[in-house]
């Protein structure tokens, strides 16, 4: 009974290779190869195309350990210097600094940027975009205005250090000890969805270490095939 149904799924996964057409790399002069050998060749090729981009360009545990010193130091100075008082009248509560972006979710590359959210309270309702904005922007300044006096962050390298209050999210944004540096501010009681998928990367790092390669190729091919006018399509794409 196994057999005839397994025979009959071989025989349809040839027929629609079959309309597909042969891979692009295929050499073999054999008239009669099955289609799915072809197929099978060419993707083993692929895969090892993934893997040696994966391994040329991951982010090292040196780059790694780098950058998590660069946030923690971060939110020590923050708990002790700025979030000590209040600021333009409110009394907010850091929570936590976490990383988000491909800093958290496990796909860093080489020379990668960190990207971190300072998650504050009290938490505003998401749809109070102009107030949140606002408080974003007066604690941003508050952040920006320790930088520049080279009170925070002392004794890094800073170059071209900026802050930007008319984005849609407002952020800090340069570079420290070479490393690009964004901060933005989170006044929600939710949690950045990439920091949550980054515990399920290390579980899939852990046991099946495939989708981490390929998830950080798409990634690669999202940013090698993304322009303004489809942005928004490979980001959805990538996610």
């Amino acid at each position: 009974m196994s057999a005839p149904l397994l025979k009959s799924a071989k025989s349809k996964i040839e027929e629609r290779l079959r309309a597909i057409g042969r891979p692009k790399d295929d050499i073999s002069s054999d008239p009669n190869e099955p289609f799915v050998k072809k197929w099978d060749r060419s993707l083993e090729k692929f895969s090892n195309v993934i893997e040696k981009y994966y391994n040329d360009n991951r982010q090292s545990k040196e780059e790694f350990d780098k950058k998590k010193g660069i946030l923690e130091e971060i939110e020590g100075y923050l708990a002790k210097n700025v979030f000590n008082k209040p600021i333009s009248g409110i009394q907010y509560e850091i929570k936590a600094v976490v990383p988000f972006g491909s800093s958290a979710s496990g796909l860093g590359m080489k020379e990668g940027d960190l990207d971190m959210t300072i998650c504050v309270h009290p938490p505003l309702g998401k749809r109070r975009t102009e107030e949140i904005k606002e408080r974003s922007n007066k604690i941003l300044s508050e952040i920006y205005k320790k930088i520049k006096s080279g009170k925070m962050l002392k004794g890094r390298k800073m170059k071209d250090m900026s802050r930007i209050d008319g984005a849609r999210v407002p952020i800090i944004n340069g570079l420290v000890d070479d490393v690009e540096l964004d901060i933005s501010i989170s006044m929600t009681v939710l949690v950045s969805a990439q920091y949550l998928a980054s515990k399920f990367i290390d579980a899939y790092e852990k046991y099946n270490r495939k989708f981490i390669l390929l998830a950080a190729y798409v990634k690669y091919w999202s940013k090698t095939k993304k322009t303004d006018e489809n942005e928004d399509y490979y980001k959805t794409v990538s996610e």
